[in-house]
């Protein structure tokens, strides 16, 4: 995206989360939720949020640092008028109260790619005012603590009186929320003191660093400490009237350029992920740490595309075919046409469908892929069977390149997670539709009832035989050809007559070059072509083309419509037998909805037999281990009533805490239809699991692990 595009979408700051009723809101482009959004947890939350054409912005900005400067205060005390001067946004200022909740714009260092950086600016409400609550306070700086590199505290007072004292211990109440992590918490916390004369300057700043050792001293669990990791900077700046003023802003913004000052984030998605993770998890109150959420943000992304990367070799988008790249680095993954036995496919992987739509048959899929199949080679009806065997290579082959490319789609995606239980479910899962996919592509190698070729039907299928062709032979009579070249005169050769994929000689039957009375097998033998092709006036029996006659009664399996193969002379087979080798039952494990492995066709009619994929499954069960697996956040909004001696009033609850017990992820071996050993939601050692005795005196779940 080009630098002046970017900073046109950036000229209008966008609203992105607001305070009410003791909780943080989270705004989708700057609008409250709808009411009929559905979201049942924090990552499905995370997930519904925008932030306008920003989200635009931090996806082009790729291998590149981003830092983020937050301004947070007492009511007017200039704090947007400051990130104003500092990055000249275009944040509202005014003499009262003019900041809502948080606001969020972006400015850049263009340049070359060592000098470039992102500027996101959050501009916060005032706090410790009437219009908010000490809970409401407490969330925003939580908020602003955990995302920012730079904290820039304003302030015009110049000692530490009780109503700063006040709003600090509304910031030392989010303390015990506050979870480590590699990104999160790693700013600087920098006390901005207006309007400093100079004749104040000296004093102030040892008055205020005093203080502040003090206040690092006294306790390690301060949110100085706890927040910014005691990172502190003081800034004294003149009063906004005098020039000096100016050379102020412009040391502060050295501070947030300066290469001390260490970004967080190197590309600006990562960022935007974080950002409405934390806005989502802060909304639901749910304190859990934010590493896990990410992976679990990753996955929903990853599981939402899932079905629309196999099926179509693309992102799932309404408006056009977004390639399967790396979310983080926007780094394509690998994308070529199929090469087979040295031959070199057109068409590559992407938007190829290789999953019918609803509406659609897999026949039509069959149907493309035979056309693209067909431009390298194409089928003319001689040595079909040989043809046939190409195309089932290449039907298999197309969908082993899907499947590829979909395991290193997903595995390009959770390379910078540590490996988990829900990204090797989803590992599995991917694996288990492209093998759907390639039973669903097997393509039936039985003879076309109309000619000789064979059937390109998917397996299975329940219409007659087809070759989906016109079943004409397209070749030259024999006899034709052999005439001429005996021939001193022109002589001209017809066109064999015969269907498509017969055996002997072609045969225009225009002229009289063979019997052309009936086969004595006529009606009696399944694979018969009717009429003699011995020469005329022949001596013996008037026998077809075909080689060898076969059987016509239908195959002895109840469910299979397909003739009998046994040669016809053998009168006393006592089991009809089709070609086909396979087992047409599914496999018996539950949710399981691919073909049983075994090759014998009649492996149904086996006493107590067991029906299997010949692949692992997941456990169906759910973990076995006393307690919970996990607590979440379930966001449910609710009317709840608060009673004290004084009165009582109504408030909005949406979080509610449920226990949650885990799938099993160990996975049930081949042929097998459990495990051995008890059922775990993870292999790793020491996993916690929590008590699952709701709390008698809030009925909230209780956190303590066993």
């Amino acid at each position: 995206m080009g630098g002046w595009i970017r900073q046109l979408l950036c000229l209008v700051p966008v609203q992105i989360a607001r305070t009410q009723n003791n909780c943080l809101r989270p705004l989708v482009d700057g609008l409250e939720l709808s009411v009929d959004v559905d979201y049942d947890n924090t990552v499905s939350l995370a997930s519904l949020l925008r932030f306008g054409f920003y989200d635009a912005v931090f996806a082009s900005w790729r291998n590149k640092p981003v830092k983020i400067i937050s301004s947070m205060g007492k009511q007017s005390t200039g704090k947007s008028y400051l990130l104003n001067h500092l990055s000249g946004s275009l944040l509202d200022v005014s003499g009262g109260r003019c900041t809502d909740g948080v606001w969020m714009t972006v400015r850049f260092e263009e340049g070359s790619d060592e000098n470039a950086c992102m500027y996101v600016l959050l501009d916060f409400e005032g706090v410790g005012t009437f219009e908010r609550s000490e809970q409401e306070d407490m969330l925003l700086s939580v908020l602003n603590a955990a995302i920012s590199n730079m904290t820039i505290y304003n302030t015009k007072e110049f000692n530490f009186d009780r109503e700063a004292e006040t709003v600090f211990d509304r910031f030392q109440s989010g303390v015990s929320l506050v979870k480590a992590d590699d990104k999160l918490f790693k700013g600087i916390f920098h006390f901005a003191v207006k309007d400093v004369g100079e004749e104040a300057v000296d004093e102030l700043d040892q008055e205020l660093s005093t203080k502040i050792r003090q206040m690092l001293a006294n306790s390690r669990e301060n949110f100085l400490t706890t927040m910014y990791g005691g990172r502190v900077i003081i800034s004294l700046m003149a009063p906004f009237s005098t020039a000096n003023f100016y050379a102020d802003v412009d040391q502060t913004y050295g501070s947030i350029a300066s290469p001390q000052l260490e970004p967080s984030y190197m590309d600006g998605r990562s960022f935007s992920t974080d950002l409405k993770l934390l806005i989502a998890q802060i909304s639901a109150q749910e304190w859990a740490p934010i590493d896990s959420k990410r992976i679990e943000l990753r996955v929903h992304l990853l599981r939402a595309h899932l079905s629309s990367a196999v099926s179509l070799g693309h992102l799932d988008t309404k408006s056009h075919e977004a390639i399967l790249v790396n979310f983080d680095s926007h780094e394509e993954i690998t994308d070529s046409a199929l090469q087979l036995d040295g031959k070199v496919f057109g068409g590559n992987d992407t938007g190829l469908k290789l999953k019918p739509s609803e509406g659609d048959s897999v026949g039509s899929v069959l149907s493309n892929l035979k056309e693209m199949f067909q431009e390298m080679m194409p089928r003319d009806g001689q040595n079909d069977e040989t043809w046939h065997i190409a195309f089932v290579g290449f039907v298999e082959g197309v969908v082993n390149r899907r499947k590829q490319r979909v395991l290193e789609w997903i595995s390009s995606n959770v390379r910078s997670f540590q490996q988990q239980d829900d990204i090797q479910r989803l590992s599995l899962e991917a694996v288990t539709m492209c093998l759907e996919l390639m039973q669903q592509l097997s393509v039936c190698s039985c003879t076309c009832e109309k000619c000789f070729l064979r059937c390109m039907r998917e397996k299975g299928h329940a219409e007659g035989h087809s070759c989906l062709g016109d079943h004409l032979c397209t070749q030259s009579c024999w006899f034709c050809v052999v005439e001429k070249d005996a021939a001193s005169e022109d002589v001209v050769v017809n066109k064999c007559s015969d269907a498509a994929g017969h055996q002997g000689f072609h045969d225009c039957r225009i002229k009289s070059h063979t019997c052309n009375k009936a086969c004595e097998y006529d009606g009696l033998a399944a694979n018969c072509n009717k009429i003699c092709a011995e020469t005329v006036g022949h001596e013996g029996r008037h026998q077809c083309n075909s080689r060898e006659h076969k059987c016509a009664e239908r195959c002895s399996l109840p469910s299979c419509i397909n003739p009998c193969i046994t040669p016809f002379e053998i009168t006393d087979h006592y089991q009809h037998v089709c070609h086909e080798k396979f087992c047409p039952m599914p496999c018996s494990m539950k949710g399981c909805n691919r073909r049983c492995e075994s090759k014998d066709h009649f492996h149904d009619e086996t006493p107590n037999v067991i029906h299997s994929c010949g692949l692992s499954h997941p456990c169906p069960e759910k973990c076995q281990v006393r307690g919970n697996c996990a607590v979440q956040q379930d966001l449910v909004k609710t009317m709840k009533t608060f009673r004290n001696k004084y009165g009582s009033f109504e408030y909005e609850h949406v979080a509610e805490q449920s226990g949650v017990r885990k799938s099993c992820c160990i996975e049930i071996p081949p042929f097998q239809t459990k495990h051995e050993g008890p059922h775990l939601h993870s292999l790793k050692e020491n996993i916690v699991h929590f008590c699952n005795i709701k709390c008698p005196a809030k009925w909230r779940q209780w956190m303590k692990a066993l």
